[in-house]
């Protein structure tokens, strides 16, 4: 049996591990830091505006039911200027890829300028054109005109051949139109979903609850619906366009579920972060810490390899359509 590879490679962007972190829970730059020390890809920061935000009234994270949770976190931080001096000290510390999570402007020419500010301290930036949560944070991503438009802006103005990352939101009316028009406008990788609008059950008396309803939708209860749009995406880029798909992994084999439905790549974001401590004692926590879950990923992944017959993500690329025909 050839030796486990758990590594990936989007568009020149190397990853030891095919798996990091959504953007979003991580808000500080020494939260960066520590969670670079721990058995993961990449570090995603949480997405920034251009100006300080204060973020949403709480609560703004309700449980809906076991299987799904709702949040109008927002994106609260201090902006491009308040990022670069948290960060300028800490960048070279973070040990693993950075990647820099965007909030579109009102423009792409405003969003370009967001990309030239932050003087290329990443080594790959993700345009976020699906926050819920925010006026505005889904226009980018439910318009084809408007996603081209901005991947050609944001992509003019990324140094050195960097890779930039178009995230979709899942609540557009044709997430395959979408994600190939941000290919057309320069998209090298396409990551996808976000929480959604809605999932099938109607929790509208319980989202009043929120400081901002009606919030978005995550939690494992979203999984079967987030594989359905990988799989979208993947059918209408096809293998040329890495893939990091999200949305209510817990496991391993939602993990591999996600490779199998198209993805290079997978990101963990509302089951890794939710009541769980970055890396303090965790007796009294049934979840354990951020830095046991991973290392215990990692170990449970290279098995599930081995019981699959395969050595490497790359193997399972879009298998689940390949034993359809």
């Amino acid at each position: 049996m050839p030796e486990i590879d758990l590594s990936a490679d989007l568009a020149g962007l190397g990853l030891e591990y095919f798996w990091m972190n959504g953007s979003g829970p991580l808000a500080m730059p020494p939260d960066y830091v520590m969670f670079s020390g721990y058995r993961t890809g990449a570090v995603v920061g949480k997405t920034i505006d251009i100006n300080e935000i204060m973020g949403n009234e709480t609560p703004n994270i309700i449980q809906l039911d076991p299987d799904h949770i709702n949040n109008s976190i927002g994106l609260s931080g201090a902006g491009i200027s308040g990022r670069k001096g948290e960060f300028v000290e800490c960048y070279p510390n973070i040990k693993k890829p950075y990647i820099e999570s965007i909030k579109p402007q009102e423009t792409p020419e405003a969003t370009q300028k967001m990309i030239y500010l932050l003087c290329g301290l990443y080594r790959a930036a993700e345009l976020n054109a699906s926050c819920p949560n925010v006026e505005g944070g889904m226009r980018v991503g439910q318009d084809p005109g408007l996603a081209e438009q901005y991947s050609y802006a944001c992509r003019e103005a990324m140094p050195g051949g960097k890779p930039l990352i178009f995230k979709l939101t899942p609540n557009a009316r044709n997430i395959g139109e979408i994600a190939l028009a941000a290919v057309r406008g320069g998209a090298d990788i396409l990551s996808l979903v976000n929480t959604f609008d809605e999932v099938g059950k109607d929790y509208s008396q319980q989202r009043q609850a929120l400081g901002r309803p009606p919030g978005g939708i995550s939690g494992r209860g979203i999984k079967e619906k987030a594989l359905e749009k990988v799989g979208e995406v993947y059918q209408a880029v096809g293998d040329k366009v890495p893939i990091i798909g999200m949305g209510g992994i817990e496991t391993v084999r939602d993990a591999v579920e996600f490779l199998e439905r198209g993805a290079d790549a997978v990101a963990i974001c509302t089951y890794l972060f939710l009541d769980r401590p970055m890396e303090i004692s965790s007796q009294f926590n049934p979840n354990g810490t951020v830095k046991g879950f991973l290392n215990g990923f990692k170990r449970g992944m290279t098995r599930e390899f081995r019981r699959l017959g395969v050595s490497s993500p790359r193997e399972l690329k879009g298998r689940y359509f390949r034993e359809a025909v």
